[in-house]
């Protein structure tokens, strides 16, 4: 049977399942349509499993195997030859700690921050969240920090059972989903914060390795926050990282000199380094294709 030819003239007339406009939402997070597109991060994320390791021979066991090669060069470098002390803590521990969650970081930042011109060929040819793509990156690397959390958990162990090793674990030990998430949210924001500058200017995203040199140490992952004067601790505690650092080495390890109130602060600035993100990144992906 035929169309009608009034139909076709008339499309306004017709009861569309979908309608693609030039109308840009106001929302910049736009929850339900992300959502929907949750098969679309799925697969994503296995893209980014599989790729990160392709035509490797041990695969997966870089997750278990770089955190420990670089915890034990930093204790050689750091510990017996910089001798910086590590606060009465075991230094495989105490570096091993930082390093875990200085992946956590790094790894979100450099894929949030890249995810443009990675993905720019198939952001050019159709439509979806482009929310999707950074999500799948913080998910990847949140599935590498607990491969390395479980390398941690058992050198503690280890410590504990073989070395007399005795920490006061603390109870906020339990918030370590919420250190997680929030050092995930933190390098997501800037990630986006470089991702949406850099469409226009590329100088910005030469200078994010730069950029990430200088803030470890700015961050207390190679020596505890107790070896900066008191008067200048405050400084360091601008870093949203640090007391989120410090927190969880207290209550991991015993060792650590943080306030709640410097925590809580901490989580302030880094709501607004998400949130500004977010709405960077709003701005610029409608015209990013004509600039990158």
């Amino acid at each position: 049977m035929k169309n009608n030819p009034t139909d076709i003239l008339n499309p306004e007339e017709q009861h569309w399942t979908k309608v693609i406009t030039s109308v840009h939402h106001s929302r910049f997070l736009n929850l339900k349509e992300i959502w929907a597109y949750k098969d679309l991060i799925a697969l994503f994320v296995n893209r980014d499993m599989a790729a990160n390791y392709k035509q490797t021979i041990l695969g997966p066991l870089w997750h278990f195997i770089n955190p420990l090669l670089t915890t034990i060069l930093f204790v050689i470098i750091f510990h017996y030859v910089a001798k910086v002390p590590t606060n009465g803590t075991p230094p495989l521990l105490f570096y091993l700690s930082g390093i875990v969650f200085w992946n956590l970081f790094t790894g979100v930042l450099n894929q949030s921050s890249n995810v443009f011109t990675t993905n720019a060929a198939i952001f050019g040819k159709v439509y979806f969240p482009r929310l999707t793509a950074p999500i799948a990156s913080v998910i990847t690397e949140m599935v590498k920090f607990c491969f390395q959390l479980v390398i941690l958990l058992i050198c503690f162990g280890v410590f504990v059972a073989f070395f007399g090793f005795r920490p006061e674990v603390h109870l906020t030990l339990l918030l370590l989903p919420v250190f997680a998430l929030m050092i995930a949210m933190f390098a997501f924001g800037l990630g986006c914060v470089f991702a949406s500058v850099s469409t226009k200017y590329k100088d910005i995203s030469m200078l994010l390795g730069f950029f990430t040199g200088l803030f470890m140490y700015a961050t207390p992952i190679i020596y505890p926050i107790s070896r900066i004067p008191e008067s200048k601790q405050w400084i360091w505690m601008l870093n949203p990282l640090a007391p989120i650092m410090e927190l969880f080495r207290l209550s991991f390890l015993g060792a650590g000199n943080v306030t709640m109130s410097q925590f809580g602060q901490g989580i302030v600035v880094i709501l607004i380094v998400f949130f500004g993100g977010l709405y960077l990144f709003h701005l610029s992906e409608k015209n990013f294709v004509d600039t990158i």
